[in-house]
């Protein structure tokens, strides 16, 4: 759905009155008359900290006119599910911005960025939602993975999928429908799947991707693993048609030596996450260090291998889209100790966020070059304001979201150092 003021307020309003109403009956969250309702319950955690993300429950309760402690006894398994419902309900409106098309993406009915993100639960909640090892702040006993689809020429959501932090990200990508046909998928390399792309190829959908170290390539009629093909090569640049993986999937493989410092860069982080570990660096990441490597379904008429490059790079947009969940978001930062707590605030402020999304879709998508950080900052702004305006119904909430687009609107794009995605994506004759 086309983003406006109008479906923006006519979203809002049926989203948090009458579809959170039925959610909450049908999860029995709410099974009688009660002082809470779906509506107001769902509208005081998102909208509240959507607002100030550290509010405590006592701030939240206050808003609702209960005791805190109501409040502490809906963050439970029916809240859980209540929120997950609501959530899923939020995703399928699918708001988006106009599509900006620069040059390198015109030939695509859309771009897409795939990748997950892990937030950390308290240890109670392990056997439901079993975590990682590691050193990183998303480990521990318990976790939830937050795997996300999004569409970056418009800015939509498309898929979001919530699962246990210690599987790897491959059971949700398979979970989800593929995309349409004729779009371009940009996927993280820890999403390398050739069943997938096998499928892709026969849906007509492009794809870039990053390759796994220890994939195997047949080339000329001879198979051997990626960084054996790559330590034999004389040239700093290569593109070739090749079957990758056991799947023999076609493709071309497009690589590209690496400076000596960005070698050196590389080499550093692999040996750290190996001293972590207590693992040796092996000859083939050594190898890897030294080259860029993507395999990709688009022909060369298409885009030729610093476009293939340029294109993939573009990626990082989606790291700044959960960065700025959980640092303007709070997403990560929570004051509750059990792991019911924790996920239902989770998925309140993963709610909110999406909301938030919303709202800056009013200004355009991520391509526009507004800073994100504080267009998101400007929504939160008046989270509060939306929330007051859904519950007093009429036209408040069209004057409010009115009044938030003025102020997105005068948001300009700031002057960069370097050129924008847009502009790098805009560029001609971009040749090897």
């Amino acid at each position: 759905m086309q983003i406006s003021v109008a479906n923006l307020a006519s979203t809002l309003q049926t989203l948090f009155t009458a579809t959170a109403d039925r959610l909450a009956r049908e999860t029995q969250f709410v099974q009688r008359v009660w002082t809470i309702t779906g509506g107001s319950f769902a509208q005081a955690v998102v909208f509240g900290w959507a607002h100030n993300p550290a509010a405590t429950v006592d701030e939240l309760a206050a808003a609702l006119g209960v005791h805190p402690q109501s409040v502490h006894d809906r963050f439970n398994e029916r809240g859980r599910a209540f929120l997950e419902s609501l959530l899923a309900h939020a995703i399928d409106r699918a708001l988006a911005a106009t599509p900006i098309l620069p040059r390198l993406l015109t030939t695509f009915t859309g771009a897409y960025a795939e990748d997950g993100t892990t937030v950390a639960l308290p240890p109670d909640a392990a056997d439901r939602r079993p975590g990682t090892t590691g050193n990183g702040p998303e480990v521990g006993a318990a976790a939830v993975k937050i795997f996300t689809r999004w569409e970056r020429t418009t800015g939509a959501i498309d898929r979001l999928i919530l699962s246990a932090g210690k599987p790897s990200d491959h059971p949700s990508a398979r979970a989800i429908p593929d995309p349409p046909s004729g779009a371009l998928v940009r996927a993280d390399l820890g999403l390398f799947d050739t069943d997938r792309l096998t499928a892709w190829n026969a849906a007509g959908i492009a794809w870039i991707s990053r390759v796994p170290t220890g994939i195997t390539v047949t080339y000329d009629g001879r198979t051997q693993s990626l960084h054996t093909f790559l330590s034999g090569s004389s040239e700093d640049a290569r593109d070739l048609a090749i079957e990758l993986g056991a799947n023999a999937v076609p493709c071309r493989l497009v690589v590209r030596r690496c400076p000596p410092a960005v070698v050196a860069q590389r080499l550093a982080r692999v040996i750290e996450t190996a001293r972590r570990k207590q693992r040796a660096v092996s000859p083939a990441q050594r190898v890897m260090c030294e080259w860029t490597v993507h395999a990709t379904d688009i022909p060369a008429r298409v885009l030729n291998p610093v476009e293939v490059w340029m294109v993939s790079r573009a990626r990082w947009q989606i790291e700044l889209l959960f960065k700025g969940w959980k640092s303007v978001g709070g997403l990560a930062a929570s004051k509750g100790t059990t792991g019911d707590r924790v996920e239902c605030e989770i998925l309140a402020k993963l709610i909110g966020q999406i909301v938030c999304q919303w709202g800056m879709l009013l200004r355009g998508g991520p391509l526009t070059g507004v800073n994100q950080t504080a267009a998101r900052k400007q929504v939160q702004h008046h989270a509060m304001a939306s929330r007051i305006a859904i519950a007093a119904a009429g036209d408040q909430l069209n004057l409010v979201i009115t009044n938030l687009k003025k102020f997105m609107d005068r948001m300009g794009v700031p002057k960069r150092r370097r050129a924008s995605t847009l502009k790098l994506l805009s560029r001609k004759h971009l040749t090897p």
